[in-house]
């Protein structure tokens, strides 16, 4: 177990009423690396047919440190998720992901389904957008078994200006290789939406 440090940042731009197109980084920083030890760049397209189904694709390119040795991954991922408002006060986002990947030294099989739950009670106060809690399985197809959980107990989003919304969060990640003992983060989000 040990402490990290995660921080993401997408952009958001419509292309028309159903169709957003979007960018992704993610870069991570682990307890016993002085520098990132996790890069993540991912184009995405979602499409949304009728509410609250939302329809997405993406690919990701990946270099992950392990044992002191970057190894690169590319990862397709295919999304159905839906948006929807709990009890009329929790907005609701059920995502739903099928992660193809490909692991360098790997063959091409070890893959993921993900299934999470989050949900964002909405302030609009001040500069404080929301707040959100969230909880998400992992799935290996390879080993047939869950294999990781992410627990976010508490997060909140700040929405500075308009087009721009940034958060914090902390994060319990719970691994079946750690014999289900717990990563304990701290993380950021920024999320900019191009008109």
């Amino acid at each position: 177990a040990e402490f990290q440090y995660w921080y993401w940042a997408m952009m958001q731009k419509p292309l028309s009423k159903k169709v957003t197109a979007m960018a992704l980084t993610d870069i991570r920083i682990y307890q016993n690396y002085a520098s990132p030890s996790f890069y993540m760049i991912s184009p995405r397209i979602r499409y949304a047919p009728f509410k609250p189904l939302e329809l997405e694709a993406h690919y990701s390119y990946i270099e992950n440190r392990a044992k002191n040795l970057f190894k690169y991954q590319h990862r397709f991922e295919l999304e159905a998720n839906t948006r929807f408002y709990l009890f009329k006060l929790l907005k609701t986002w059920n995502r739903n992901r099928l992660e193809l990947r490909e692991i360098e030294d790997k063959p091409f099989e070890d893959h993921r389904i993900r299934h999470m739950w989050q949900f964002n009670y909405h302030v609009n106060k001040s500069v404080v957008e929301s707040f959100m809690f969230s909880n998400e399985l992992f799935f290996s197809t390879l080993q047939a078994d869950f294999v990781e959980n992410r627990a976010i107990p508490f997060a909140v989003n700040f929405r500075f200006v308009e087009s721009l919304i940034t958060g914090i969060y902390f994060m319990m990640q719970h691994k079946s290789s750690l014999n289900w003992g717990s990563n304990v983060l701290v993380g950021g989000t920024l999320i900019y939406k191009i008109p």
